[in-house]
């Protein structure tokens, strides 16, 4: 095909795509309308834009808000009876501010620490695995245990730097897992 003819084609196109209602045909918005349902499929194909009241209106996803690590700086401790143990033991306790944050959506970078690989037990550090949490460098608050949606499908090496995100649990009362946790955790991109 000649540069003319190239050109010309790919100009009736813009201009079909442009200033027609060819999209009423798209196969991608008939899927979508039909997910939703019989009756949205049979109006979107009628040609109605506007969905019905009775429609169900599909949920937009939210997108989760970046997390820094200084916002979780907010981890007191009180000294509680602990029947398990039957002896005073600390117990995090968290400020006002740390509560409000519990149970929304969030997403971080942090360096992967492995757990246990074949049961896809992560957490994710602050700081590298040679000046983390557990060898005396930083609090509770510069590590996130991760409760993965899905197991991954591919192993995290250590200090592997990720973005993750996930929804924000507290935890002062068992002494057996993290303080911080990152539930229905997923790799993100933003």
């Amino acid at each position: 095909m000649s540069v003319r003819r190239k050109i010309c084609f790919w100009t009736m196109l813009f201009f079909l795509c442009a200033y027609t209602e060819i999209s009423r045909n798209c196969l991608h918005m008939a899927e979508r309308a039909l997910a939703a349902g019989p009756r949205r499929f049979m109006r979107a194909s009628a040609g109605q834009e506007e969905p019905a009241a009775d429609m169900p209106v599909m949920p937009v996803a939210a997108k989760p808000e970046r997390l820094q690590w200084k916002d979780l700086n907010g981890i007191r401790y009180e000294k509680k009876w602990s029947d398990k143990y039957q002896q005073s033991m600390l117990f995090p306790a968290f400020t006002p501010s740390l509560l409000r944050m519990k149970g929304k959506e969030y997403f971080i970078s942090g360096y992967i620490i492995p757990l246990d690989i074949d049961n896809g037990l992560y957490a994710l550090s602050r700081t590298t695995y040679s000046s983390c949490y557990f060898c005396g460098q930083g609090g509770p608050e510069t590590i996130i245990s991760l409760k993965f949606r899905n197991k991954p499908r591919r192993p995290y090496v250590t200090d592997q730097l990720c973005t993750v995100s996930g929804t924000l649990d507290l935890n002062n009362v068992d002494d057996e897992e993290f303080i911080l946790i990152f539930r229905n955790t997923e790799e993100y991109k933003p």
